[in-house]
Parts: structure tokens; C-alpha cells; sequence
């Protein structure tokens, strides 16, 4: 399972089909918060390790121009960053997902109404359910818990994300954002 709330998806030669799933370390052994330290070290690793999308179930308030900077990288390399909008409630950014660069998540409940506390703006690309998910947890290899909120609805459109890569490998960053955004629903009336 993944133990941190993060990872990368990386296609190889990007063969049809074929998606492999590479864990990033991103969190201590043992830790007694679930924060995330050294998340912008394990964007940077899983870039130069070969990912095609990174997935960041973690979000902060602010971007230093060295952080923003590997999000550039991500881009410039061709990589899909999909980041949690963050769980609080509000319409202030959240960092990596307000990063133009990035494709933000918010979450929605079973009636596509945004949940309570999901972070919603101008920085929201789309949004997923994200109530009563259950997924890999993160205190240990076998922990799994029952969540909601914006990381585990990040999680979806990563995965998303990753099956339109493996049907067209050939397609860009842009053209599986493209398609994503394309076949997503329009929800705006009913979260005014």
C-alpha cells in the first residue's frame, strides 16, 4: 500500500495499458503527525525517477520560488501534477494545487455538492468525490482508513488521469488534462 499521501504513476515506455505505481517516502517512520515535511523533495524525485503524474494529497498556504520551480520542471519535463485544493473550508490558495502548473481537486459528496470543509476558488480545476473513501493509510504498509476531504478525491482524478495515459500513451500533459476537463460534468449550479 502507499504510505504516504503521495505518489507518482510512471509508464515506462508508455506501452498501451501498462501503469506502474511508484510510492514516494514522504512522511517519517513512526510519525505522530501525518504532515507532510518533505513533500516538495519527493515531487523533485519522482520527476527525475520518471513519473508521468504525481499525485499530492497534501496542500500549505504558500509557495517559495524554489518550490514553484520544481513545479516548473514538472512541466517543462511533461509531467502531470494533481494536488489536493486543501481541507479548510475556504477560497485561499493552497500550495502545490494553486500553482498554475498543477491540477487542483476539490471534493464533492454522493449529490455533487461541494463537502464543507473542501478548500473551492478560482485554482479548482475539478472536482471528485471525496466522502466515505476508503484507500491506503498512513501509518503503516497495512493501515488502511475510511477518509473524506480533498486528498483522497485528488487521488481519483490521479488515477483518472493515468487510465487516459495508458489508452493513449501518445497524449501530452495538456491533452489528458484536456480530456479530463472535457468529460467532466459541469456542477456549478449546484454549488453556487
Amino acid at each position: 500500500g502507499i504510505v504516504t499521501r503521495m505518489a507518482a504513476a510512471a509508464f515506462g515506455d508508455r506501452a498501451p495499458g501498462l501503469v506502474r505505481i511508484m510510492p514516494v517516502k514522504a512522511l517519517a517512520d513512526n510519525a505522530d503527525q501525518a504532515w507532510i515535511k518533505d513533500g516538495w523533495v519527493g515531487i523533485r524525485y519522482a520527476i527525475e525517477a520518471g513519473a508521468d503524474i504525481v499525485l499530492c494529497a497534501w496542500s500549505i498556504g504558500h509557495v517559495s520560488p524554489a518550490e514553484s520551480a520544481i513545479l516548473e520542471r514538472a512541466r517543462e519535463r511533461g509531467v502531470l501534477v494533481v494536488a489536493s485544493a486543501g481541507n479548510f473550508a475556504g477560497s485561499g490558495d493552497q500550495f502545490p494545487a494553486a500553482h498554475e502548473s498543477v491540477l487542483a481537486v476539490a471534493a464533492l459528496d454522493r449529490e455533487k455538492r461541494k463537502i464543507e470543509r473542501s478548500n473551492h476558488g478560482a485554482f479548482v480545476d475539478l472536482s471528485a468525490p471525496g466522502v466515505d473513501v476508503t484507500s491506503a493509510g498512513a501509518r503503516s504498509d497495512a493501515d488502511y482508513a475510511t477518509r473524506d476531504g480533498t486528498s483522497p478525491a485528488s487521488a481519483m482524478v490521479a488515477a483518472a488521469a493515468a487510465l487516459v495515459m495508458a489508452q493513449h500513451p501518445s497524449y501530452s500533459r495538456e491533452q489528458v488534462i484536456a480530456c479530463l476537463k472535457d468529460s467532466a460534468e459541469g456542477i456549478d449550479s449546484l454549488n453556487p
